[in-house]
């Protein structure tokens, strides 16, 4: 975890003239210090929304219980806090911080509608940006027709395909392309 005290970070806020704080992640973080100091500095805040850590400390696509209620019951659940340095925060406790952290902030950016949807199932009150992420340039370029014409496709993944980032899912897609005999091609790179 990565740990600052509040006078440190303070002292770098004055140092380089902060005056805005744009929230990208807070995994890693000592929370609930990290969000009580961003709100503790009165500067405005904006988060982004790329995972649903705002939601339970384990945001991942391998969560079992997809941001249940019943995480108590769950050890699998309990070890997330308890890695994430909260044993004794329990989910209810954890949403509630983020609710308040995320009412304060001056926007909450979502990438997807999907994501507001999930987002917004939890905390109905909060107005959510959409902001799809963008496209490097080199990427919106690349698409040629015969492509599409072609009679096998093939998708490409890039990065690392961990259980946490998914691999189970694209798993459980080739075991369908393969059962219905459909003309794709996933390659994982990475």
């Amino acid at each position: 975890h990565i740990v600052f005290t509040t006078a440190e970070l303070n002292d770098c806020m004055e140092k380089f003239h902060i005056r805005e704080i744009f929230v990208n992640h807070l995994f890693g973080y000592t929370l609930p210090f990290m969000l009580e100091w961003i709100r503790s500095t009165s500067l405005p805040y904006r988060y982004f929304v790329h995972d649903y850590y705002c939601l339970c400390p384990h945001s991942l696509l391998t969560c079992r219980q997809r941001y249940c209620q019943t995480e108590q019951k769950e050890l699998f659940c309990r070890e997330k806090f308890e890695q994430n340095c909260m044993p004794e925060v329990s989910l209810k406790e954890y949403q509630a911080m983020f609710q308040t952290f995320l009412q304060g902030a001056e926007a909450v950016y979502v990438p997807s509608s999907y994501a507001a949807a999930v987002i917004r199932h939890r905390y109905p009150t909060l107005i959510l940006q959409l902001r799809p992420h963008k496209l490097a340039m080199t990427f919106q370029h690349t698409f040629q027709q015969e492509f599409a014409q072609e009679e096998e496709l093939t998708i490409l993944f890039p990065g690392l395909m961990s259980e946490a980032k998914g691999a189970s899912h694209l798993q459980f897609m080739q075991q369908l392309i393969e059962k219905k005999l459909l003309p794709i091609r996933l390659v994982v790179l990475g």
